[in-house]
Formats: structure tokens, sequence, C-alpha cells
């Protein structure tokens, strides 16, 4: 309930309280579950892409990496799950000029995306649109 709250608030722009929240439901979920279960990897990727709408993007890159390595490993790399953080660590180094590192992410999306995700789905559309566009821009 907590984290759906969070997700609402992020939605408000009101990211500090939405932080607040994913921040402690990440930590009873590590607690409960262990820092490497899907759920609580997924609040660790819900936590991350919560303080890249924030600007804080040193507070969510160390979360976007261990989000995006642990589901990789728990999931496989062609988990939507893991082609979601790729694409939202992929829109936070764009964000921030990363557009070498951005493209690699933006890749690793669109590749997990068309192994899981039918022809149709939105955000196979959105992952795809995105690499296109960085690679429009020039960046690798």
């Amino acid at each position: 309930m907590a984290e759906r709250l969070a997700g609402v608030l992020g939605n408000l722009t009101k990211h500090e309280d939405s932080i607040m929240l994913y921040k402690r439901v990440l930590d009873a979920q590590e607690r409960k579950l262990g820092p490497d279960s899907e759920d609580t990897l997924l609040t660790v990727t819900n936590l991350a892409y919560a303080y890249y709408l924030d600007g804080e993007f040193e507070a969510a890159e160390p979360l976007f990496e261990r989000a995006m390595t642990g589901l990789e490993k728990l999931l496989g790399p062609d988990h939507p799950y893991v082609a979601q953080s790729a694409h939202n660590f992929s829109l936070m180094r764009e964000k921030q000029g990363r557009m070498d590192q951005a493209t690699v992410l933006a890749a690793k999306a669109v590749a997990a995306a068309q192994k899981s995700l039918p022809d149709s789905h939105v955000q196979r559309a959105a992952y795809e649109t995105h690499l296109a566009s960085l690679r429009a821009s020039g960046s690798r």
C-alpha cells in the first residue's frame, strides 16, 4: 500500500514524499524479503526513478545499477523489468548529457523488450522510440 502511495505522490511531482515512502518500503522489504528479492529490486528501481525525477542523480545511480544487475541475475536479461530499469537509467544518463551511456542502456532496454513484449506493446514502442531518438541525435 505504501509503495502505491509513493508512486502516486511521484506522479503528483511530490518527489520528496515519494522518496521518503519508497525508502520506508525498501527498508521493510530488505528485512522481510531480503535485498535480492524481486519485490525489493522493483522498489529499488522505483526509488532510483524517484531520485532521478527529483534531480538527485548521485543518489539514483547506484540504485539503478543495483536494480538492473539484480533483476538481470534473478529474472534473466530479457525480462520486461530489466527493460524498464535500463530504460529509466537511460533517461537519466541522457539528462546528464552522457549520451553514449544513454544509448547503450536504451539498446539494452530495446533488446530485452523485443524478446519479452509483443510488437504492439506501448512500453516496447516507447523504448524503441527513445533509442531511435538517441541514435538520431548522433550518439552511438
